[in-house]
């Protein structure tokens, strides 16, 4: 069964309206999941433990470590003195790129691939 124009668009109306009702609710459900593990981890602090258990879950504390650049000069110049490139993840701000080259200057090594999509507009 093939649909018309109009009952294509309706239904991908009422599909965004339901991803953005879903991306609430998950945004909301986060919120609360955020605040009961900070919760849990005073709660932790506070009975001097790293884990604990309920009777559907367990839950343990665990820590990571996470790089964050708080001077970007100082760290760009370490990577170039330390030929240390792999420090970078390989992504590039699309739109600054696409601005330059928009302007005129030739940026070796990137192609500028066009992608078409759907825009749609609650009546």
């Amino acid at each position: 069964m093939t649909l018309a124009t109009g009952e294509i668009i309706d239904t991908l109306h009422a599909l965004r309206e339901r991803k953005r009702s879903l991306a609430k609710s998950l945004a909301d459900t986060e919120k609360e999941f955020d605040a009961l593990s900070e919760q849990l981890l005073i709660d932790f602090e506070l009975h001097k433990t790293t884990q604990s258990r309920g009777s559907r879950a367990s839950a343990s504390k665990s820590e990571t470590k996470r790089a964050e650049v708080k001077d970007w000069d100082a760290f760009n110049q370490y990577v170039l003195d330390s030929e240390a490139p792999f420090l970078f993840q390989r992504r590039i701000l699309s739109n600054a790129v696409i601005e330059l080259i928009d302007s005129g200057e030739n940026i070796p090594g990137v192609a500028i691939t066009p992608i078409t999509k759907i825009n749609l507009r609650t009546l």
